[in-house]
């Protein structure tokens, strides 16, 4: 993403990267988050949600460029029906970027597993993000939803719901699910403190 939004602003000498910038932008159907992947001609347009969400974390863009980025995955709905869906743009089985592994198990149909399904675990990492960037009333409303995923089945914690229907799969009692929580609750209390 370096070759799209460069630190130093300055744009590269290398001619081809040019030209692929050029292409991609004037191809690409989400122009305002970071691409999942650029390899020559392809790239993925699944929208990756964590790694914009850790990108941001970690400093990739300043506070204006993180907010448009916020709004973008919001406008997807990426919290609903809990933060936060891994990938706002499901890849489907007929779409060109579509593997046979991804039907193994039956997990990465579209809205499950890495494929746009909610991972409670990254949705912490989207309460302290929104805590981040100063916008508390819907890091507020995110905590809320993400205890209300968290309590599902008596507090089971799992470690995956569908994208779509909300209900809970993968494995319960997932540790990383609950500590990402108490994280974010301490984000929204203290964001100061969690802004990195």
């Amino acid at each position: 993403n370096y070759l799209f939004y460069p630190y130093d602003h300055d744009t590269t000498d290398n001619r081809r990267a040019r030209v692929l910038v050029h292409y991609i932008r004037n191809k690409v159907e989400h122009r305002k988050v970071y691409l999942s992947f650029v390899n020559f001609s392809v790239w993925g347009e699944e929208i990756d949600v964590f790694g914009n969400i850790l990108a941001l974390l970690a400093g990739s863009a300043d506070n204006a460029r993180s907010r448009e980025i916020v709004s973008a995955l919001q406008a997807l709905n990426v919290a609903a029906p809990y933060p936060v869906k891994v990938v706002a743009d499901p890849i489907a089985p007929d779409d060109p970027l579509w593997r046979p592994y991804m039907q193994r198990h039956r997990q990465n149909y579209p809205w499950q597993y890495h494929n746009g399904g909610v991972w409670p675990f990254v949705g912490g990492f989207w309460v302290w993000l929104l805590a981040r960037i100063g916008r508390g009333p819907d890091a507020q409303q995110a905590l809320v939803q993400l205890a209300q995923a968290a309590q599902l089945n008596q507090w089971e914690f799992n470690e995956w719901l569908h994208g779509e229907t909300g209900e809970p799969l993968g494995m319960a009692g997932q540790s990383w699910n609950a500590g990402m929580f108490v994280l974010a609750v301490h984000a929204v209390r203290e964001p100061r403190r969690y802004g990195l």
